[in-house]
């Protein structure tokens, strides 16, 4: 059971751009809280690893105890108020995962259940079961890539992504099993009701019944958790929803507003230019330039993601893109072209880099013979796999090994 206690009401306006940005995607941030934070609210919903520190996260006015170890999803929708135990510093890892990747790439794949899982279940998980180890190795498996910069190392980093999510939400969903609605405080449920129903015709008298409660009481216990108000809240999760769309550059507007679960097109400019400051069309302008397009346009096509991750998963089995189509109830066909569209790779190209990837580990940290790396991560032969290692890297496996070598005895000397 989740032990579940109120903090106190925020009292200053939430900032962004902390934990999340254009210049945080698919990198790993680290940081050092000393004192208490100010309250935090982002656009993108992003993961927190405790390296080491205790303390409390407080969530939409909900208070959660943090040790090493400890993993938090923290959504869009979420205020988060960060206050270390006296005299401790909380070492964080972030990583974003936005709203676009979330909703593409993992809950395109997750059940009815898991999905209601990371709505309903706690954003905080504690260290001890083997799914949060798996994510802890996650976590360090992305530092790991991190540091390569070959192209193909963001497919790796979305496919680890994609399966840390699916890891916290099986875990998150034991904790919505055993917590009942009525356990939360009304502030938290009333958050966690509006962004699971924001593009639907909520009213605030609607919600405040459902969650048994009045309109008054509502606003101020919505306030006391985010600092908005209902309609605040609501306004601003459907600019959020909103924004995902823009990624596809032909939809017209109207289109994006009623989805979004605005009435009219004139709410939705005035709302979102409140809320983004800038107008729909600005966003969209900024939204597909080359900074952010060749990143988020791959997730946008669940094809590609279904391809990345299953080539993720089975990259050391014998693969063709025959087997991996009929894998994926797709045509063999469809994945070449969307594969060359969107990465300007082949089923091989991708195949290769995982398998080149995984081998510059084993080489960096184990005295495992090359010819064994090499069956290992997928190769019928040693000659095969040097072919391949040198085309990607420009150098043989043999000289790769010796090169982390040669650079742990310069750090450690």
């Amino acid at each position: 059971m989740v032990n579940i206690k109120s903090g106190r009401p925020i009292c200053d306006a939430p900032q962004k751009n902390v934990f999340c940005g254009p210049d945080k995607y698919l990198k790993l941030i680290k940081h050092s809280v000393s004192q208490r934070s100010f309250p935090i609210m982002e656009d993108d919903g992003y993961f927190l690893l405790v390296k080491s520190g205790h303390g409390v996260f407080t969530l939409n006015g909900v208070c959660f105890d943090v040790e090493p170890g400890s993993v938090c999803w923290i959504q869009c929708s979420y205020v988060l108020t960060i206050e270390p135990a006296f005299g401790e510093t909380l070492e964080l890892w972030s990583y974003v995962f936005d709203y676009q990747l979330s909703n593409f790439l993992m809950f395109s794949t997750a059940s009815q259940e898991e999905q209601q899982a990371v709505v309903y279940g706690t954003p905080v998980l504690c260290p001890g079961s083997k799914r949060v180890s798996q994510i802890h190795e996650f976590f360090s498996r992305l530092q790991k890539v991190d540091k390569h910069t070959y192209f193909g190392t963001s497919l790796i980093k979305v496919s680890l992504l994609g399966q840390l999510a699916m890891n916290f939400a099986q875990e998150a969903q034991k904790t919505a099993n055993t917590c009942t609605g009525s356990d939360w405080p009304l502030g938290w449920r009333a958050c966690m009701y509006t962004a699971a129903n924001s593009t639907a015709a909520l009213e605030a008298e609607d919600v405040a019944e459902t969650l048994g409660a009045d309109v008054p009481s509502l606003n101020r216990e919505m306030r006391k958790a985010t600092g908005m108000d209902f309609n605040q809240n609501l306004s601003r999760l459907r600019c959020i929803i909103a924004a995902s769309y823009f990624l596809y550059e032909n939809l017209p507007l109207d289109y994006v507003a009623s989805r979004s679960g605005f009435k009219s097109e004139v709410t939705f400019y005035r709302c979102f230019h409140k809320t983004m400051n800038m107008t729909p069309r600005e966003y969209r302008d900024n939204s597909l330039c080359d900074t952010c397009s060749s990143y988020r346009g791959f997730i946008m096509d669940d094809i590609i993601v279904d391809v990345i991750n299953y080539l993720f998963t089975h990259f050391s089995e014998k693969i063709s893109i025959n087997t991996l189509s009929k894998a994926l109830f797709t045509s063999a066909n469809i994945i070449r072209t969307r594969l060359d569209s969107a990465l300007g790779l082949s089923f091989k190209d991708i195949l290769d880099l995982f398998r080149v990837r995984h081998s510059e580990s084993l080489l960096s940290s184990t005295n495992m013979p090359i010819l064994d790396i090499s069956v290992m991560v997928g190769y019928n032969s040693d000659r095969t796999f040097n072919r391949i290692f040198r085309s990607i890297n420009g150098i043989l496996p043999s000289e790769y090994r010796q090169l982390c070598k040669d650079r742990r005895e310069k750090y450690h000397g």
